[in-house]
């Protein structure tokens, strides 16, 4: 839980100095006791762990939502994982790669920036496969959105099945009539999904109805000029008009840049072990972790709005350097019992810890192809 990412030896060290308040480092673990120690762990644990905090966070806790809804978003990823005998049999690699590589995908609440639900699965697992999942994880009052590559007469039907809100991005050619609906002049519509034969066998084995869908249909118009057509089964307009759908499906971005922050601070591939329940342990603790510096955040948060309330921007916690700050005293703040001064001291540095927050800004998309693991301009957290 304290964000393992140099040498073994060297975090263990730091660890015990830090819960003994020694004044010079100690070596109390050797990393091979460590190593062995694990084994009896299961990652299992921080999934448990994981849901009772947020369970505990949500009912005590005002946290943002939209129009009612918790506003969540289901995305998925990849992760390169140590090149191991073991690992490659579980999780796989791509073709032509000897990398190997797992499938990551999260139900992640886009506005108090916490990760529900994780899953982790062999590379060849599909992302609609793991994001079923998500949906049963799911609660009744929230609100999911979606990139294009999900739409699918299951996918809605699934939705339908848990009595869950969403809003989709359709591609084209998705579903008979959305090509017709761009190059009408509407505005908004209702198609009817009828499912074919593979898809209605898909629903029989999930246990859920088959039956024709009805959706709405509406057109946003990016900044660019181009049209994106999304699917929702958010019904009321006068509740919720076609003008609302542009600023709340561009909240899905936030899942996209917490994925960044996952990877280059929070370094969810560095892993700190070579087995594959080690792999587990790394990813699940990494998401419980950073799950509890924005829970500290939410303390932090009257704190800074009052604090930054004249200056002519809002502010918000800059969670990159709120996970660097919380090394090692997040571990105090769960290991000592008088544990009150130091989460006080915590929430003050978070108070100026932020950066101001620069609505309508947009850069162009670089799909260019990574080479190295860590950016400069990306700096890892301690």
């Amino acid at each position: 839980m304290n964000l393992l990412k140099g040498s073994l030896q060297d975090e263990l060290d730091l660890f015990f100095t830090n819960i003994r308040n020694n004044p010079s480092e100690v070596r109390e673990v050797s990393k091979a006791a460590f190593s062995k120690a694990r084994r009896y762990l299961s990652h299992t644990a921080f999934i448990a762990l994981n849901q009772s905090l947020l369970e505990e966070a949500y009912a005590e806790s005002e946290t943002s939502t939209w129009q009612g809804y918790r506003l969540c978003a289901i995305d998925g990823s990849t992760l390169r994982l140590p090149n191991r005998p073991s690992i490659v049999s579980h999780f796989g690699r791509q073709q032509k790669s000897a990398i190997p590589m797992a499938r990551l995908s999260q139900l992640y609440d886009v506005l108090n920036s916490v990760t529900l639900n994780v899953q982790v699965a062999s590379i060849f697992t599909g992302e609609r496969d793991l994001a079923l999942k998500h949906i049963e994880s799911s609660k009744p009052n929230d609100l999911i959105l979606y990139d294009r590559g999900y739409p699918a007469f299951t996918f809605y039907a699934a939705h339908r099945h848990w009595q869950r809100h969403y809003v989709m991005r359709l591609a084209m050619n998705s579903f008979p009539g959305v090509d017709d609906f761009i190059r009408s002049e509407d505005s908004e519509s209702l198609l009817t999904i009828r499912p074919s034969s593979t898809r209605r066998k898909e629903c029989e084995a999930l246990g859920i109805s088959a039956e024709n869908i009805q959706i709405r249909i509406v057109k946003v118009i990016l900044d660019t000029g181009e049209i994106e057509v999304l699917g929702t089964n958010l019904f009321d307009d006068v509740q919720y008009p076609l003008d609302c759908f542009k600023s709340l499906y561009h909240m899905r971005w936030a899942v996209e840049e917490d994925y960044k922050t996952k990877k280059h601070v929070v370094e969810i591939e560095n892993s700190s072990g070579l087995s594959v329940e080690s792999i587990y342990q790394d990813i699940h603790v990494k998401v419980l972790t950073q799950n509890l510096v924005s829970l500290v955040g939410w303390i932090a948060k009257p704190e800074i709005d009052h604090a930054y309330s004249s200056r002519k921007l809002k502010y918000k916690l800059n969670l990159a350097q709120a996970i660097s700050k919380s090394k090692n005293t997040l571990i105090s703040i769960i290991y000592f019992k008088n544990s009150k001064k130091i989460l006080r001291s915590l929430v003050n540095m978070f108070v100026i810890t932020v950066e101001p927050i620069r609505n309508g800004r947009s850069f162009i998309r670089k799909k260019t192809k990574l080479t190295r693991n860590f950016y400069s301009n990306r700096k890892r957290a301690r």
